[in-house]
């Protein structure tokens, strides 16, 4: 046998006798949330530990044994958890690396983010980001976003960096205190990103979002404008813009924003019912009903638009239809107090004592002050 046969012969006996490669150790944390329910925040740890775990050279902690040795350690897994919190989890479970994340949702945009921590190095070595403007019906799909991310660097060249030079490094912590409340230490994160990568326009959108939140309406349009400039045709920030400028007052300004936003994404509903808003504070009803009506055309379950359609119709005395737009209110939300006020004054308007009077005493539950007012009407 030639000198080449041998040495391919000895190299095949080699691999034979040091037998399947040992899996690599993964522990999934929680991903805390906010603007979404604590179910979504669950799933999304299931769906990506599934993901996961369909990859044979991975093996993944139990949940229970997770959240035993969290138990026992005092770390409350469904909070923001420390890296030092990490690490020592990670060690006691035997994991090589330990994975947490964040949800958050802002406006219609839902933002979910991950980070990779090398327990043995006890340093973050990757950040993920992944979004979705479908709602929950889109976080699967993120979620298999974020899973094939985290499979690329772990079967790949061994992660080596701090990933410190990565915007999305801070996400994990940016994400954290918003879901926690702490808007002004957040923030800090966000402009720090904000600077690491000055042309996003998903960053400088979602500082726009967060200034929207704490009603800083001002500083929400200017961010707002600067993620549009970088991404015109971004119908998330364009709408957000819009919204921006309606809460400052600028009703006619608001408008081409808006209608931006709905050449961009016809099936959004919200920019309708602001043009509605905008066109009702300028007197112009017969444009406000008509946008109204287009709200609840794209969203049928639109609460608000039902609501001010309704108001409209019975100033101008469309008594029938006003009760049929605000029953339809009122059984999407029974304990929508300020539904029910105008769907019993359009009943007594219409003669209808009776009805109006079951919407007093519903009202009665829900705001004693409207009850009384609406009693008055009645009398």
């Amino acid at each position: 046998m030639s000198r080449l046969g041998w040495g391919a012969l000895v190299v095949a006996i080699v691999v034979l006798l040091a037998g399947p490669a040992l899996a690599m150790v993964l522990a999934v944390g929680d991903f805390n949330t906010h603007g979404a329910s604590y179910s979504v925040g669950r799933s999304v740890i299931e769906m990506l530990s599934t993901q996961l775990a369909g990859n044979s050279r991975f093996s993944l902690v139990e949940r229970n044994q997770l959240d035993a040795v969290a138990r026992q350690q005092r770390i409350a897994l469904s909070g923001m958890v420390s890296p030092e919190d990490a690490v020592s989890i990670g060690k006691l479970v035997g994991a090589r690396y330990y994975i947490q994340g964040a949800i958050s949702h802002f406006g219609v945009l839902t933002l979910l983010t991950a980070r990779l921590m090398d327990v043995e190095r006890r340093t973050v070595v990757a950040a993920y980001q992944a979004m979705t403007s479908e709602g929950e019906a889109g976080v699967p799909l993120a979620v298999r976003t974020l899973a094939a991310d985290v499979t690329t660097s772990l079967t790949g060249p061994e992660p080596t960096g701090t990933a410190k030079d990565d915007y999305r490094s801070y996400l994990y912590d940016a994400l954290g205190y918003y879901n926690q409340g702490d808007y002004g230490r957040s923030l800090r994160y966000w402009d720090r990103m904000v600077q690491m990568s000055p042309k996003n326009a998903t960053l400088r959108f979602i500082v726009a979002a967060m200034h929207y939140s704490r009603g800083r309406y001002g500083d929400a349009e200017l961010s707002a404008k600067e993620a549009v400039a970088f991404e015109p045709n971004f119908a998330e920030a364009q709408l957000l813009l819009g919204k921006s400028i309606f809460m400052r007052g600028r009703d006619y300004d608001a408008t081409g924003p808006l209608e931006r936003a709905i050449e961009l994404k016809p099936e959004m509903a919200e920019p309708y019912f602001l043009i509605g808003q905008a066109y009702k504070n300028r007197g112009r009803l017969e444009e406000a009903m008509e946008y109204f009506s287009m709200a609840v055309q794209k969203d049928p379950n639109y609460v608000g638009a039902y609501v001010a359609l309704g108001q409209m119709l019975i100033e101008v005395a469309e008594l029938k239809l006003a009760r049929q737009v605000l029953t339809r209110a009122v059984e999407l939300d029974k304990s929508n107090a300020g539904a029910r006020f105008l769907l019993g004054t359009a009943m007594v308007l219409d003669g209808d004592e009776k009805g109006a009077r079951s919407q007093i005493q519903a009202l009665k539950l829900l705001d004693p002050n409207l009850s009384v007012k609406l009693e008055g009407l009645l009398k």
